[in-house]
């Protein structure tokens, strides 16, 4: 599950997916120029407990869609007026 969370409680530089293959975790950790894979090791583990931590802090998957319609609503408003 994704969430939202605000700029002010956590700070992370890009997107992180960790994904179970078999037996083994790997880490995708998106960039602006690409992308890198990790299998394994110590860096692999230290990028899922920041995924956690990320996730403990984030919105709900309601709480976060909330959020964007109000957002989006906003933004149509201002575009209107």
């Amino acid at each position: 599950m994704n969430g939202i969370t605000a700029r002010t409680v956590s700070r992370h530089d890009g997107a992180i997916q960790i994904l179970r293959v078999g037996s083994r975790v790997v880490a995708y950790v998106g960039a602006q120029l690409g992308g890198r894979l990790i299998e394994g090791g110590d860096e692999t583990a230290a990028l899922a407990l920041r995924f956690a931590q990320i996730g403990a802090v984030a919105l709900s998957e309601a709480d976060s869609r909330a959020l964007i319609e109000k957002t989006m609503r906003t933004y149509i408003s201002d575009q209107v007026a």
